[in-house]
């Protein structure tokens, strides 16, 4: 029969330890990391409206005002205005990112 003298609960603490110790600083990280791809993924859908309202916008430069989408569950506000005194337009696409972050991108039509 096997002696273990107590080392076996020893052990298993010690295991435990760092088992939970690695968790510590691996879950905060993957946490993260997931964040950023959110919204890396948001940002993305929000360059791809902005671009199609920039070539809408290009097409017909009487295109003006404020109008509200839905992608991928995600709500985006597209706002079209003149800018330099009614020569240029400019096409802004504003959201809700992650932690209610206000996210605005905006170009000019050239």
């Amino acid at each position: 029969m096997l002696r273990s003298n107590g080392f076996f609960l020893a052990e298993l603490l010690l295991s435990l330890t760092a088992f939970f110790l690695a968790v510590s600083f691996l879950l905060p990280l993957v946490l993260h990391v997931k964040t950023q791809s959110l919204t890396v993924r948001q940002e993305a859908a929000a360059v791809h409206l902005l671009y199609e309202q920039l070539q809408a916008a290009r097409l017909d430069n009487s295109l003006e005002g404020r109008w509200e989408t839905t992608r991928e569950g995600i709500q985006y506000t597209v706002l079209v205005s003149s800018i330099d005194g009614g020569i240029a337009q400019e096409v802004c696409v504003q959201f809700d990112g992650f932690n209610n972050k206000q996210i605005q991108k905006c170009r000019k039509v050239e």
